[in-house]
């Protein structure tokens, strides 16, 4: 799937790459008009989890600053009730 932003973005196109069968994002590439292609973020490690087919590895390859960061999930929920205090700005300032 190919796109082009249709309101202001940092990227000025993004490909996504999706597994057909269980339509999971596998990977997505981000342009900047001025550098072409910068960043990776590809999906690996699917799992099941909480009765849902996730991926667990996500890793993200900065190819200007020739990085890379990865964030591994060993646990979800879904659907669960979340308090509403959570969501309140104002509990970031003290």
């Amino acid at each position: 799937m190919r796109g082009m932003p249709k309101r202001e973005s940092a990227y000025s196109k993004v490909i996504m790459t999706i597994d057909k069968e269980r339509y999971i994002i596998m990977k997505l590439d981000y342009y900047k008009e001025e550098i072409g292609h910068f960043k990776d973020l590809v999906m690996t490690d699917i799992k099941e989890l909480d009765g849902r087919e996730v991926p667990t590895r996500m890793t993200m390859t900065n190819h200007a600053e020739n990085s890379k960061t990865v964030i591994v999930i060993n646990d979800a929920r879904y659907d669960v009730e979340i308090d509403d205090k959570y969501f309140n700005p104002t509990r970031f300032y003290r």
